[in-house]
């Protein structure tokens, strides 16, 4: 064989990445970010949101009058967690299930995406959040603690106290609820946009209760909903991947989700 009868190497051009919606994706989730980051530096947004539920004697901040109020610590913060979590077991059990008996047969691939993703999404914002030195506004001085507040990716202070706050970990359980969004996608269901407006929802006001407690400004809640979407999405396409090397479906089947 000469050179000239050798194939030519394709040439990568800027269509070819349309051939790889993963990358796409990866490019717009990092966009979003630089989006996230900007608005919150650039607005008042959490000041704002946060000064709604300061306690205040004049002009000195005296603490979240909200902070042990029993709807938000063991309504929002126990229970609701709780009924998020139980879906994501529910689902799970589906899966274990489907190991043992041939009519859950169909639960195994969405019912385990279910409850890897409703384990993987909070799992990992709560080991972000452990090494994070961004400390809750309960304890910092602007609100009567006595901690330093700085902006995300500035130079931590040496006042910067124990940190541990950024992103939400609350929220990010009924941000997790996003998985069932998925498993009715894939099956075409026409509604599984409303799994997908539930889950922000439910979401949100887990993180707003939390903004009321003074546990969290709304950024936080942002970055973690930010976080969940990416690690969600991310094991949606490689578990589909998987699935259909399988010759099997992250479809939800019937007697999962409401049709």
């Amino acid at each position: 064989m000469t050179p000239a009868d050798a194939s030519p190497m394709p040439k990568k051009t800027a269509r070819s990445w349309f051939r790889h919606p993963e990358a796409i994706f990866v490019g717009l989730w990092l966009l979003s970010a630089l989006l996230i980051w900007q608005l919150f530096a650039q607005t008042e947004l959490d000041a704002w949101a946060t000064g709604l539920y300061v306690g205040r004697v004049g002009e000195q901040a005296i603490g979240f009058p909200l902070k042990d109020h029993w709807a938000l610590t063991k309504l929002s913060h126990l229970w609701v967690k709780r009924l998020c979590i139980l879906s994501g077991v529910i689902a799970g059990a589906g899966w274990v299930a489907s190991w043992w008996w041939v009519r859950f047969r169909e639960w195994r691939w969405p019912g385990g995406f279910v409850l890897l993703a409703m384990s993987l999404s909070p799992s990992l914002i709560g080991l972000i959040k452990r090494h994070s030195h961004h400390t809750c506004p309960w304890d910092l001085t602007q609100y009567g603690g006595t901690w330093q507040m700085y902006a995300l990716f500035d130079t931590v202070p040496e006042l910067s106290g124990p940190g541990r706050c950024l992103p939400g970990g609350h929220a990010s359980s009924g941000f997790a609820l996003l998985a069932f969004y998925f498993v009715a996608r894939a099956a075409r269901l026409p509604h599984a946009w409303l799994y997908a407006a539930a889950a922000l929802i439910i979401g949100f006001a887990m993180g707003w209760a939390q903004i009321m407690r003074g546990a969290h400004f709304l950024s936080h809640n942002v970055w973690s909903l930010w976080w969940t979407i990416g690690i969600q999405t991310l094991a949606y396409v490689g578990m589909t991947h998987w699935a259909q090397r399988k010759g099997r479906s992250l479809a939800a089947p019937p007697g999962m989700l409401s049709r």
